[in-house]
């Protein structure tokens, strides 16, 4: 007669081996679990935020404020700090991505959805970081391109002194606004390219907020050129005016970039269905452009 402890071995190992795709189901459940702790901690480094950024933004304003070519758009954005807290986050975040990202895909039509969304999730507030840092990128406000021409070899060494004074300070100001823009310019082309390469996840509210995220890029731009700060060096009206209507030039391109977004966002979300906060907002800011072609001050 076999012992007690002889029959626990022999049915333990005749026990059914788990299969490869219940493998794959649970080691996908366990990463899907990980983002999502993950996501919970990085939502948790701002303690009050903007469509998962970390940022304080202020409505805008009807009329240009003073010493600014035009209002902004899309308001006025204060990047908050994380912090430590959110350094550790994004790390814990970033390795639960990775890892789901080396995990074969299921063989469950369910389980390979579900570990889709919750790598669109992680990857779009991967992106955040990037994002807060471009959008604490702004115009510098102490640029100044006025130059008298006529003081130049005009005869008067303390006009020719001021002349040289100018160019020395129109030339650092194009330094600064050339460092400024290629900086702001690299950036958003990166985080833009990455947005779009979201949408091979198929999961809809990412596709949405990747949307509006990608229309906050162009459109912090446009608001950057142009409500930019005007050089008190530009007394007269006429030279106002032609300086800020160079800036609002520069500022098109980015502003249909973000209204084309917006568009999307808006069709997208009655394609599928899909309704929340990044719907709203991508409807609210689309109603900020004006639709006949003229100029339309924000609400």
């Amino acid at each position: 007669m076999q012992s007690l402890a002889t029959l626990l071995i022999v049915a333990t190992f005749a026990l059914p081996a788990e299969t490869p795709a219940a493998a794959a189901s649970a080691d996908a459940t366990a990463s899907i679990a990980e983002i999502d702790a993950a996501l919970t901690a990085w939502d948790g480094s701002c303690k009050k935020g903007a469509h998962g950024l970390c940022v304080q933004v202020t409505p805008p304003a009807a009329k240009a404020p003073a010493g600014r070519c035009a209002p902004r758009r899309l308001g006025a954005i204060d990047v908050r700090s994380r912090g430590k807290r959110g350094e550790v986050a994004r790390e814990k975040l970033a390795a639960a991505v990775a890892k789901a990202e080396a995990l074969p895909d299921p063989s469950d039509a369910g389980d390979k959805a579900a570990l889709a969304a919750a790598l669109a999730q992680g990857k779009i507030a991967l992106l955040d970081q990037d994002m807060e840092a471009f959008l604490a990128l702004t115009m510098p406000t102490d640029l100044d391109f006025f130059v008298e021409e006529w003081k130049k070899d005009s005869g008067n060494p303390k006009w020719e002194a001021q002349y040289e004074r100018q160019v020395a300070k129109k030339e650092a100001s194009m330094k600064k606004f050339k460092a400024f823009f290629d900086a702001k310019t690299k950036l958003g082309t990166a985080l833009t390219k990455d947005l779009a390469g979201l949408k091979k996840f198929g999961e809809g509210h990412v596709v949405i907020e990747a949307a509006l995220k990608t229309a906050w890029l162009s459109q912090n731009m446009a608001d950057e050129l142009s409500a930019a700060p005007i050089p008190k060096s530009l007394a007269k009206a006429e030279v106002k005016e032609a300086y800020c209507d160079a800036l609002e030039g520069q500022a098109e391109g980015p502003e249909k970039t973000a209204k084309d977004a917006l568009v999307y966002c808006t069709n997208k979300a009655l394609e599928t269905k899909v309704t929340g906060d990044a719907v709203d907002a991508c409807r609210d800011l689309l109603g900020r452009y004006p639709k006949d072609g003229s100029e339309a001050a924000p609400e």
